[in-house]
């Protein structure tokens, strides 16, 4: 509920879209399709608003990809970042 009281006292939607496509560097949005908290169809409107976002769904995952499937995550921000610099 705080998290939520946050982004609704941040400024409305549109701000927050239209923040969010100033966005220059790339992004990986990793969402899980069993989150409960928020809709995984976001991922889709980051992906859309985000020049150069990535967006990957992951399947009976919740809302955090990163503690509920550590490796598959991990894999996922490897193929992200690319091979290391030589």
């Amino acid at each position: 509920e705080v998290i939520f009281a946050a982004i609704r006292d941040a400024g409305s939607g549109a701000d927050f879209r239209n923040a969010i496509t100033r966005i220059k560097a790339p992004v990986l949005v990793v969402w899980g399709k069993e989150d409960r908290v928020i809709n995984y169809r976001n991922g889709e409107i980051f992906e859309a608003a985000i020049p150069d976002a990535w967006l990957e769904v992951m399947e009976g995952i919740g809302h955090a990809p990163m503690l509920e499937a550590p490796e598959e995550s991990a894999q996922l921000f490897r193929q992200f970042i690319g091979p290391p610099a030589e």
